[in-house]
């Protein structure tokens, strides 16, 4: 979500009132709902700025937010799946700007995050016309003691780190090193296996942030909350699952520090991955739409590629005992060309099958051997394909294949993504 204040600076403003603005809004309603949704909410309001010619302020102005809400409605139904018509948007706006950031964070004793929760929570309270809004409110931001605020300190690193991607827009009035991580599953989860050794993710708990904190700052005691981008991404990216077994550790970009990792053997990972490729191949032969995008994928592929180099394939040939790629050219030539289908960009795991089915054939054939690697997805959400290309250069994919290519077949001609050449 940190990419919509950048989005609102490319677009609409960069005055930093009105971006922090924009940030505060967007780690609050980064709650249960998929990342890709929420954000497309968000960008459709700036999208509407931009094209106004206002700032977000001018939103607390009845004709403005009206008019905005009833464009953004007609085009995505609702707008957040417990703030269905941003009921709760415009209080917080008007929150966020009636307060007086640079005097109330040196005011605060104890952590920060606290004291802002608690700030939010009565002035937004003082403004809430209804009990339906209160009950909102207590939703988004949590008064228990033993909550980590995550949004809240997920907002503060934004605001207060000045390395991009943060903004650094309260450099000045908060010392980095007084942040506290902000604790998701994402975080609860990697730190727990990587510095502790457990397999059970923490529990989401104040106490969990204190312990998790305390390690990032005897690694870093100035910036401390410098690692979260790098502890969530294991997690986010599909590669360390909630069961250790079907974990990817060992593409793991952590998996040098991992304690847990450590313990694991990597191939019975392999195999437990394998036998589910297996048993995915099986269902998806009589999958009719998986069949449709693989179709127009190859189509791509054999008129690029294999009727120039001569290639002999097959969507049907066995890599390993029964381990089949869904496009596979005979690697008896100088170049291996496979090809992985998916029917949406949802699928986390495609760019480590690809990388599992050149491990395989590299095993079995000479060392001179070209990689050539696709992947093909049907529909696409553009926060997804982040992440699968994210993950193919985690994953070291990028190192293992010569040519790596990402075909796109929602609409026609195909987009193409070239990620190695």
């Amino acid at each position: 979500m940190l990419s919509i204040p950048h989005e609102y600076m490319r677009l609409v403003g960069r005055d930093p009132f009105e971006v922090g603005a924009v940030a505060f809004l967007s780690a609050l309603y980064d709650f249960q709902m998929r990342v890709s949704l929420i954000r497309s909410r968000f960008l459709e309001i700036i999208y509407y700025l931009s094209g106004k010619r206002i700032g977000v302020f001018d939103l607390l102005d009845d004709k403005y937010f009206e008019d905005m809400l009833g464009k953004l409605l007609e085009k995505t139904s609702f707008f957040h799946r417990f703030d269905r018509s941003a009921a709760l948007f415009k209080i917080l706006l008007r929150t966020y700007y009636e307060t007086d950031w640079e005097s109330l964070i040196p005011s605060i004793e104890g952590d920060i995050d606290v004291g802002i929760a608690e700030h939010i929570y009565h002035k937004t309270m003082d403004s809430a016309p209804s009990k339906e809004l209160a009950g909102l409110l207590n939703r988004f931001l949590s008064r228990k003691k033993s909550s980590p605020h995550k949004r809240i300190n997920l907002f503060l690193r934004w605001m207060t780190r000045d390395e991009y991607p943060d903004l650094g827009l309260w450099s000045s009035i908060i010392d980095k090193k007084r942040l506290l991580v902000p604790l998701g599953t994402e975080i609860a989860r990697t730190a727990a296996r990587v510095f502790l050794g457990r397999t059970k993710e923490l529990p989401r708990s104040r106490k969990s942030v204190y312990l998790v904190t305390s390690i990032l700052r005897s690694i870093n005691p100035k910036d401390p909350v410098k690692y979260d981008f790098v502890l969530s991404r294991p997690m986010i990216l599909g590669l360390c699952n909630k069961d250790m077994e079907y974990s990817y550790c060992w593409v793991c970009p952590l998996k040098s520090i991992c304690e847990a990792a450590s313990r694991i053997d990597p191939e019975i990972q392999r195999r437990v991955f394998k036998e589910k490729l297996r048993i995915m191949d099986e269902t998806k032969r009589y999958d009719r739409i998986h069949n449709i995008v693989l179709n127009k994928g190859v189509k791509y592929i054999y008129e690029k590629y294999v009727d120039r180099l001569g290639l002999i394939c097959s969507s049907d040939r066995s890599v390993d005992h029964g381990l089949r790629p869904d496009f596979f050219c005979d690697h008896s030539s100088p170049i291996t060309l496979v090809a992985e289908a998916k029917t949406s960009t949802r699928s986390k795991e495609a760019p480590v099958q690809l990388r599992t089915y050149i491990d395989e054939l590299r095993i079995r054939e000479t060392s001179n051997k070209k990689y050539f690697a696709f992947l093909i997805f049907g529909k696409h959400d553009p926060v997804e394909l982040g992440h699968i290309i994210e993950t193919l250069y985690l994953t070291n994919t990028t190192r293992v294949a010569d040519r790596i290519e990402i075909i796109i077949v929602e609409k026609e001609p195909p987009i193409i993504i070239n990620i190695k050449s």
